[in-house]
């Protein structure tokens, strides 16, 4: 992941949202110090408040991991990457990437990343 680019999004969609810094952390739970280090990549954002954030947000995490803008760009990447596959075999990799997010928010919340 680019936690620089991650910051850097998460200030976008802050500021469209017309928020102060102070107002979106309170909102997601961390400290406007933290978030402001965050935003300009100066320090790496735990997944569990990445979590959050696209949760408080509404927008996909994948818009913040796959450095994606909109989720008509996450579509497209989807088309891309799966271009060629015929139908069950987009279906499986849909699943197993659903497995995988689970199973990474279960090795998070085990270890308190």
């Amino acid at each position: 992941m680019n936690y620089k680019e991650i910051g850097k999004k998460i200030k976008e969609i802050r500021i469209n949202k017309n928020l102060s810094q102070e107002e979106f952390a309170e909102e997601i739970g961390i400290t406007p110090s933290y978030l402001g280090q965050v935003e300009r990549g100066q320090r790496n954002i735990a997944l569990p408040t990445l979590e959050k954030i696209a949760k408080v947000t509404d927008i996909p995490i994948e818009i913040f991991i796959c450095n994606i803008s909109t989720e008509n760009e996450l579509q497209r990447f989807w088309e891309a990457a799966t271009k060629g596959l015929e139908l069950d075999e987009k279906e499986e990799l849909a699943n197993a990437f659903k497995v995988l997010l689970t199973t990474l928010k279960h090795i998070v919340k085990r270890d308190k990343i």
